[in-house]
């Protein structure tokens, strides 16, 4: 009977020591699998930026109105659709980076690089500042994002810069 019994205490110390282990290698893969979501966030939003980008290069409309926002010319209807859209797909963009920040899966590093992006393409022209207000206004992005958005902007030495330049009726106001 004694016997029995040693036998049955070795097999809880091994059961406990089976347990422990699985643990540990779940802890690992857990680990393992957050390191290759955090790599594939970043391979995402790094992949839709450089597609974004490509559109310079390969629409010259888009290159065509850029060129004229860097400038101060203004931008005709049709001029201010093409970059409101152009500028709407970089926002898409953005807000995913911003919730895959939120999760854990991106770098506050990696996030405002990205806005610091944004900021030319809002700021540049008043005509671009106004869309971007009624992209926000009419909720395109979901308010949470809006606000943090127009934070990140208002916190830009060119968000100064461009206010500074616009007359007090057309100064964007994002009050939510």
């Amino acid at each position: 009977m004694e016997i029995l019994q040693e036998y049955a205490l070795v097999a809880e110390i091994v059961s406990a020591i089976a347990v422990v282990l699985s643990l540990i290698y779940v802890g690992y893969q857990i680990h393992q699998n957050t390191a290759e979501n955090r790599i594939a966030s970043v391979h995402s939003i790094t992949s839709g930026f450089r597609e974004h980008a490509m559109n310079y290069v390969h629409n010259e409309a888009l290159c065509t109105v850029w060129q004229k926002i860097l400038t101060g010319q203004e931008l005709t209807g049709r001029e201010v659709f093409i970059f409101a859209n152009n500028l709407y797909a970089a926002l898409m963009l953005v807000e995913e980076a911003y919730y895959r920040n939120r999760a854990g899966l991106l770098s506050d590093e990696f996030l405002m690089a990205k806005v610091k992006l944004m900021e030319l393409k809002i700021l540049a022209s008043p005509q671009i500042r106004k869309q971007h207000g009624i992209m926000v206004e009419e909720e395109i992005y979901t308010p949470e994002f809006a606000k943090w958005l127009d934070t990140k902007l208002q916190e830009s030495d060119l968000y100064r810069s461009a206010l500074g330049r616009m007359a007090p009726e057309s100064k964007p106001n994002y009050d939510f």
